[in-house]
């Protein structure tokens, strides 16, 4: 037995930005660029990637009969994006000997710097031991796309953490779930991390004679050297997967539980 896919036109986004941009230019040929957005995505599907043949976690419903249940930011967005460039041209020296007006004249300084927030992640479940079949935990049909519980006073991730560990285990759980039900994590509900990148150059041309020239030209890439993690929900799959569950039905319910599960 297997799913099987049913493609309906029944999906939707909306994207909401405010997009903002300064350019000022002086001097010989000195220029500033400054840009920044503002923005918010939203959609009932993931928008992270296109499917065919069949449906990705990231597209299917959840749950088919509570397609609402999905609406959420959507894959691609990035609340604030910021990019800003500079170049500056030094001055030319013209009152100094020829000399220096050559060596150290006519220098031009750029630099690049892009900052951004993370892309949103989904935290899957994992398949929980003891359930299989019919969507485990929630008992959809699918079992791919389900999602755990989010504790709420656990943030994402921990500040000053390790950044190879970015999420947080204990943001996520299933205790006291009950079986067949859908876990109230919401699809993009936690940032990737974000990027940070400032790129530097320096260069000059240097007259040799009437008909040539020479072209110096020195860059610096990440001139801080910070490492950018992969944050892309698109095409990472991120699953907060369980064990040692105990499962058990509390005093006055009928409804069996989850009476206790630790991530793996």
């Amino acid at each position: 037995d297997g799913d099987m896919p049913i493609t309906t036109r029944d999906r939707d986004s909306i994207y909401h930005g405010l997009q903002m941009q300064l350019v000022s230019r002086w001097g010989a040929g000195s220029v500033v660029s400054l840009a920044y957005t503002l923005s918010k995505s939203t959609a009932n599907t993931g928008l992270g990637n296109a499917d065919g043949p069949g449906i990705s976690q990231r597209n299917a419903y959840t749950d088919s009969t509570n397609p609402e249940l999905d609406r959420a930011r959507s894959a691609v967005d990035r609340r604030h994006v910021f990019a800003g460039s500079l170049l500056y041209a030094l001055p030319q020296l013209e009152d100094k000997g020829a000399g220096t007006r050559a060596i150290l004249g006519g220098w031009q300084f750029s630099t690049i710097v892009q900052a951004s927030s993370g892309y949103p992640y989904t935290i899957f479940l994992g398949a929980v031991p003891g359930l299989s079949g019919n969507g485990n935990l929630a008992g959809t049909g699918y079992e791919g796309n389900q999602r755990p519980d989010r504790v709420a006073s656990e943030p994402c991730h921990v500040s000053g953490g390790s950044p190879t560990q970015w999420f947080n285990p204990g943001a996520w759980t299933i205790n006291g779930h009950q079986i067949g039900t859908n876990g109230n994590a919401k699809r993009h509900d936690c940032d990737g991390p974000g990027f940070f990148r400032v790129d530097m150059g320096l260069f000059k041309t240097f007259k040799l004679g009437k008909r040539m020239q020479l072209h110096f030209r020195a860059e610096v890439f990440n001139v801080f050297n910070r490492t950018n993690f992969l944050s892309d929900d698109g095409n990472v799959q991120t699953t907060w997967t369980p064990q040692n569950v105990v499962f058990g039905t509390p005093s006055g319910s009928t409804a069996t539980r989850v009476i206790s599960a630790t991530p793996a």
